[in-house]
């Protein structure tokens, strides 16, 4: 049966200014899903892992990892000249 964890990402803005932002992760590990939402987007990724400790996947452009025992998430974006990482947590939905 899918999980849907509710989380909160912060990452370093110009001139060090911190900014967040709220996604939704919902992942299978019995059919190997991990799909990523931000409000009307929707990235379903590929290369998934998931075990008992950590969630990971990835597309071309974007990958996650989480922590199982305390919800803990990167996610790292990648564009042509940069990569933009950013760290949070998040509560599984009830």
């Amino acid at each position: 049966m899918p999980t849907r964890l509710e989380c909160t990402l912060t990452s370093a803005g110009a001139e060090g200014k911190e900014t967040t932002r709220k996604i939704s992760i919902v992942f299978d590990a019995q059919a190997n899903t991990l799909d990523f939402y931000q409000g009307s987007q929707h990235w379903e990724l590929a290369k998934v892992t998931i075990s008992t400790i950590s969630i990971d996947g990835y597309t071309d452009d974007i990958s996650i990892g989480i922590d199982r025992s305390s919800w803990s998430i990167v996610v790292q974006t990648y564009s042509q000249d940069r990569v933009l990482a950013e760290f949070g947590v998040c509560k599984r939905h009830s």
